[in-house]
């Protein structure tokens, strides 16, 4: 599983920063409360609010990040991971490839996934996203494609929809509002096959070290 910070699905890939160099060395973090914590479509644990967090280093392109969120799931209290990977953008053509270990404060060492995540960012405010997911711990595949379309800088619309392999299918349809810089305000409605549809809000602050 991933937190907001760590997941590279659907149209967030896309907001690009232009190819890497060999001098780019940022260190990025953020914080998000969500009124619940949602993976591919379902609520992990019990649908309770989450408090969710990252940082991690960029240099030329290549990431080494840890990310962490609070649960109720059986004896487990907080999901913790760690994560590393590879992003860049040709023109409007972004790319990230990276790897996700899971651990829990009670169970301990859970799983790993690898991800796959492209997104193009199209004239007029609109933009595409897929991702591919293989998670082998428990050998199943997870994909998604997404669009959404920005009305202004401070305002866009955002869908996703997906499958996990011999399981179900999700999607979400949601607006995200930037009300000041480096704050969002993210209102989403999730549902998957076989389950109950939920309204989930974050709020979310991201920040840049360096």
């Amino acid at each position: 599983m991933r937190t907001f910070a760590a997941s590279a699905a659907s149209v967030a890939l896309v907001a690009l920063n232009g190819p890497v160099s060999a001098q780019d060395f940022t260190i990025n973090s953020g914080y998000a409360l969500a009124s619940a914590y949602m993976e591919y479509g379902r609520v992990v644990g019990q649908p309770r609010a989450s408090f969710q967090g990252y940082s991690e280093i960029v240099a030329s392109g290549f990431y080494l990040g840890a990310s962490f969120a609070s649960l109720r799931d059986g004896p487990d209290r907080l999901e913790s991971t760690i994560y590393a990977g590879f992003r860049n953008s040709v023109g409007a053509l972004g790319y990230d490839l990276g790897y996700f270990r899971d651990f829990y404060n009670k169970t301990g060492n859970c799983c790993g996934e690898v991800t796959l995540a492209v997104g193009y960012e199209a004239p007029h405010g609109m933009s595409f996203g897929s991702e591919l997911t293989y998670e082998h711990t428990n050998r199943y595949y997870a994909a998604s494609v997404s669009a959404g379309y920005d009305f202004s800088n401070t305002y866009g619309v955002s869908a996703e929809f997906g499958r996990v392999e011999d399981s179900h299918n999700f999607w979400n349809l949601g607006v995200t509002v930037t009300p000041m810089a480096q704050t969002a305000i993210d209102l989403r409605y999730h549902d998957s096959s076989g389950d109950k549809g939920r309204l989930v809000g974050t709020l979310s602050y991201d920040f840049s070290l360096r």
